[in-house]
């Protein structure tokens, strides 16, 4: 990430009650050095650098969310551990009392950090409710909405309320592995 990058993520996107939601190492590199400090700068909070644990992996254990444990399959380095004590703890390196993911308000904005790749679907929906994004439904299909359109993947299937952003609840029963197109005011189905 370029100082020009930086500087326009600093004074135009981290503003207006916005929450930034990052991963693993942003900014740890210009393209020309590598610098730790540069992913304090860009996330906000203070974070320190550690040895991987092998696979790390992160346990949610603030009540608030979803009980989950993600990793991924080889060790990271560099890895960061979140030493910030006005950040709310979220989930902890397993087997340890190293914060791995959390969030903190920072005035005009909240930033969130997670040490590994988010890889839990219920983990990041709450992520993104808490971020005021709208959820369409619970049940982890991919939902795209443009041009007045709402088009709903399923890979299962099933009974779907699906909540659209005037208010209106559809209710549908969706087959296993396809494509529905709504009309996204009225709920109306355009194409299956």
């Amino acid at each position: 990430m370029s100082e020009k990058q930086k500087e326009f993520i600093k004074n135009k996107v981290a503003k207006n009650g916005r929450h930034l939601v990052w991963i693993y190492a942003p900014a740890y590199t210009d393209g020309r050095k590598l610098d730790s400090n540069r992913v304090l700068e860009i996330v906000g909070m203070k974070l320190e650098k550690m040895t991987s644990p092998g696979k790390p992996e992160i346990e949610v254990k603030n009540p608030d969310f979803p009980a989950v444990r993600f990793r991924i399959g080889s060790s990271a380095q560099p890895l960061f551990a979140i030493k910030d004590e006005s950040a709310i703890a979220v989930g902890y390196f397993k087997d340890s009392n190293d914060v791995a993911l959390a969030y903190k308000n920072l005035g005009d904005c909240t930033s969130w950090y997670c040490s590994l790749p988010l890889r839990n679907g219920d983990l990041m929906r709450e992520i993104f409710r808490r971020s005021g994004a709208h959820i369409y439904n619970d049940k982890g299909d991919v939902i795209y909405t443009g041009g007045g359109l709402l088009c709903v993947h399923t890979r299962t299937g099933g009974k779907r309320d699906i909540s659209l952003r005037n208010g209106k609840i559809i209710e549908v029963e969706l087959p296993a592995n396809s494509t529905t197109l709504f009309d996204n005011d009225t709920g109306r189905i355009v194409l299956k």
